[in-house]
């Protein structure tokens, strides 16, 4: 008696959790009322499938519990779940707590032979087929629960799904169109369609179907995230960095929201933001290095080169190894003059990067341009030019021009002419004004010098095209005479091998040192004539 009481009060509560919609807010607390009355029940009377087969189904509503699920399902089916309907559902029931998928689809297969006609049945074998990547019998499946179920949103939603999973977006289109037709108040198919669109780069077309979902159920993080990718592929920095700050509104402490604001953040160019960004980003991982090591890029990109060579050298400091923050470390010294400290992590980052061209180029443009004689190398300079020149299959303007500046800090003026000529004459950009300035130079027979002198700003804005590896050239510095190298965008910045680094890239251009001011020899006496 006691026995067929707590099930029967078990099944009462279990119907506030199951058959509600929405299920009772306290249906964790009713949960564990439940499983305690059927766990009593068990100990009192072992042979009761239906109890067994009710504990698995709330088992199954806590992660953790899924063995527990599982086996409790396992004992009811041992024991002879009655009706063909029942024993097929339980069956399905277990299928999704199976880890090998041979057992999910054994369990699949014996259940549609209980109830061949169950659509629920078949889209849960086809989702085992499709992770399985047997999309043309997942689709059969599918196109069967479409058959049986013609009126099912789920049905072509998961249809449209696999159909993506086998790379046939436009039929997947049609899919999640229907489903969206069925379905009209449910956000996912048209964030599912957003996402097939995106894939497409139909970037307005997939910014009018998230806003439908966003319509629909305006606080679901996924798809407010989905709209500030979309946003960002549009060019709209503003829009996508506002949704960025919603969702860290919902969940501030998500390092991976923080890293995508820090990225757009730089890509809009604003590196206050990215650099707060990963300053909070280091409150979850302090000692996460390429993190710091991005910072040390942002901030000397923003002009603060004294926090900059901070964070580099803290990388540094605690991994010897770390071979691109010697070179952006070298480059950052550049920006504020320091050309001895510069040629001496120039010398690191070259023996671990023989044959980095941008790091070969720099090297010897310090080498052959710095005022300071003791610093000089001509004879150096023209060996690291040459490589790099090799490396380049003697075809780009900057590393040309270098190799020309070598060649004229050893009194070779006709040997620099020559490669002067040819920079400028492959140069189709911004930074030939220059390049000729330093032709005019040689043909006077005048070596050239550089020596920069960035000052510190109190956290400026920085254009998002300056995002470049510290004392690499871009096109904005010609106006002040300074050296320009490479116009084009910088790519990626570099992650090290065996590095996790956040999503949070900035250029690394690598050209000729920026923020300087050239002098050629004769501008005054300290420099003297070579």
């Amino acid at each position: 008696m006691l026995a067929s009481t707590l099930r029967q009060r078990a099944e009462l509560i279990s119907r506030q959790i199951f058959d509600q919609n929405p299920p009772d807010p306290r249906w964790p607390q009713l949960r564990k009322i439940a499983i305690q009355d059927l766990q009593q029940t068990l100990e009192l009377k072992a042979d009761q499938e239906s109890a067994y087969r009710l504990l698995g189904r709330l088992y199954m509503l806590q992660r953790d519990d899924r063995q527990k699920a599982r086996e409790a399902l396992t004992k009811a089916l041992e024991l002879g779940v009655e009706g063909r309907e029942d024993r097929a559902q339980t069956l399905l029931m277990r299928s999704g707590l199976q880890i090998e998928e041979e057992a999910k689809l054994a369990d699949l297969n014996e259940a549609l032979k209980l109830s061949e006609n169950d659509a629920g049945i078949y889209r849960a074998r086809a989702q085992v087929r499709a992770s399985a990547s047997n999309f043309t019998e997942a689709l059969a499946d599918l196109d069967k629960a479409i058959e049986l179920e013609p009126k099912s949103a789920e049905n072509y939603l998961l249809r449209g799904l696999t159909l993506v999973a086998a790379e046939r977006p436009q039929e997947a289109l049609a899919d999640l169109d229907k489903a969206i037709e069925l379905a009209p108040r449910s956000p996912l198919p048209s964030m599912q369609k957003a996402r097939v669109l995106s894939t497409l780069k139909k970037w307005d077309e997939a910014l009018a179907a998230i806003n439908k979902a966003i319509e629909i159920q305006p606080n679901l993080a996924q798809t407010i995230l989905l709209r500030a990718t979309i946003y960002k592929e549009l060019g709209k920095y503003s829009e996508a960095l506002g949704d960025l700050d919603t969702i860290l509104k919902m969940a501030p402490n998500s390092p991976q929201v923080l890293a995508l604001h820090a990225q757009f953040s730089i890509q809009a160019g604003q590196m206050e933001k990215a650099i707060t960004d990963l300053v909070g980003l280091l409150k979850f991982s302090p000692d996460n290095l390429p993190i710091k090591y991005q910072l040390g890029l942002l901030y000397t990109a923003n002009k603060q080169p004294v926090e900059g060579l901070k964070q580099l050298s803290e990388v540094l400091s605690k991994d010897p190894e770390f071979t691109a923050a010697y070179r952006v470390r070298a480059n950052t010294y550049l920006n504020i003059g320091k050309h001895a400290e510069a040629i001496a992590d120039f010398e690191e980052a070259n023996k671990r990067e023989p044959d980095n061209s941008e790091t070969l180029n720099n090297f010897a443009w310090v080498l052959a341009t710095s005022p300071d004689d003791k610093l000089r190398d001509g004879k150096r300079a023209i060996e690291l030019a040459t490589k790099a020149c090799e490396l380049t299959d003697y075809k780009t303007p900057h590393i040309l021009s270098t190799l020309a500046a070598a060649y004229a800090e050893t009194g070779d003026f006709e040997t620099a002419k020559k490669w002067s000529a040819k920079s400028i004459e492959l140069e189709q950009g911004e930074i030939k004004e220059q390049l000729e300035k330093e032709l005019e130079s040689y043909q006077e027979g005048k070596p050239w010098r550089e020596m920069q002198s960035m000052e510190e700003q109190a956290g400026e804005e920085t254009d998002s095209d300056a995002v470049a590896e510290p004392g690499s050239k871009d096109s904005s510095s010609k106006d002040s005479g300074e050296k320009p190298g490479n116009d084009s965008a910088p790519p990626a910045a570099e992650e090290p091998a065996g590095q996790s680094t956040p999503a949070t890239q900035t250029a690394e251009d690598g050209d000729k040192p920026d923020q300087g001011a050239e002098k050629s020899v004769g501008d005054d006496d300290a420099d003297g004539d070579k």
